[in-house]
């Protein structure tokens, strides 16, 4: 199976990330902090959709976008890969095969900025509506850890 993205995974997901803290008290959440208890999952897609989802997304070749990101998305595909088109669709694509776009219930539209991105990295863009059940199971542990401190 070829490794999870490295691609932009933001610490803090915005209205993920209030969510988050909803779910699993403010202790939980942002899980990466030392000074906090522990969700798990390796990073907010995973928590997201569930490490079998997850995995089986990534063995497919997604590249997973949420709505936070698309707006930074271009600043930092320029950081990385500089301002050629060629070697950001070339290294993207020799990982990824589509833009897998996550809606929760947290997310506004962000149709257009999915698109550009998937012109931008030569990906054809798909939707996945995915709900908050994983994410709370992930965070439910953290959650009482958190309380119990």
């Amino acid at each position: 199976m070829p490794a999870p993205s490295p691609l932009p995974f933001h610490p803090a997901c915005g209205a993920l990330a209030r969510e988050v803290r909803r779910l699993g008290g403010r202790d939980a959440a942002p899980a990466y902090r030392p000074d906090r208890a522990c969700a798990a999952g390796c990073n907010c897609v995973e928590r997201l959709l569930g490490t079998a989802a997850y995995r089986r997304e990534c063995a497919a070749g997604a590249l997973f976008l949420l709505e936070d990101w698309a707006p930074r998305w271009r600043e930092w595909a320029r950081a990385a890969f500089g301002d050629d088109g060629d070697v950001l669709r070339e290294i993207i694509g020799a990982d990824h095969r589509y833009l897998l776009c996550l809606r929760t219930p947290c997310s506004g539209d962000f149709a257009a900025e999915a698109a550009a991105i998937g012109r931008r990295c030569g990906l054809p863009v798909r939707w996945l509506t995915v709900g908050l059940d994983e994410l709370a199971a992930a965070l439910a542990p953290a959650g009482a850890r958190g309380r119990a401190s």
